[in-house]
């Protein structure tokens, strides 16, 4: 019971003074309507941030100009666009884009990552924080 106690401190200890890896599976949807999608996921899965954002817009400005789309293709289109902006750090506009989907959608499943981008805004204010602090306390 100590060992475990302990290595989890230092766990713990670790991870907030050094850099370290986590990975995710991101749920990128897919949908036959645009196309686009299978190539958002498939960049963000080679980390290709760029390219997935071009094509995660092109999907949403194809719902804004497509009316003929299916709300419930383009709710995906602006889902992938938010995870985007998530794993990006654009996280007002990541919140923005799930509300969107949301919205065309009524999958409540959506606004549970809400919470998650929030705890990411969180982590990355700490670790900014944590960062400034020894600058502070060498003036």
């Amino acid at each position: 019971m100590e060992n475990s106690t302990r290595a989890s401190v230092v766990e713990k200890f670790l991870k907030s003074i050094a850099p370290y890896k986590v990975t995710v599976m991101a749920p990128f949807q897919t949908d036959g309507d645009l196309p686009q999608l299978e190539l958002v996921a498939r960049q963000a899965k080679m980390g290709d941030w760029d390219g997935a954002r071009r094509d995660a817009l092109g999907a949403v400005n194809q719902c804004d100009t497509r009316p003929e789309i299916d709300p419930d293709s383009c709710a995906k289109a602006h889902w992938d666009l938010a995870l985007v902006f998530e794993y990006t750090s654009e996280f007002d506009k990541a919140i923005e884009h799930v509300r969107k989907a949301y919205t065309l959608s009524n999958d409540e499943d959506y606004l549970g990552e809400i919470r998650e981008i929030e705890r990411l805004r969180e982590d990355q204010r700490k670790l900014a924080g944590d960062a400034a602090a020894p600058a502070e306390a060498s003036q």
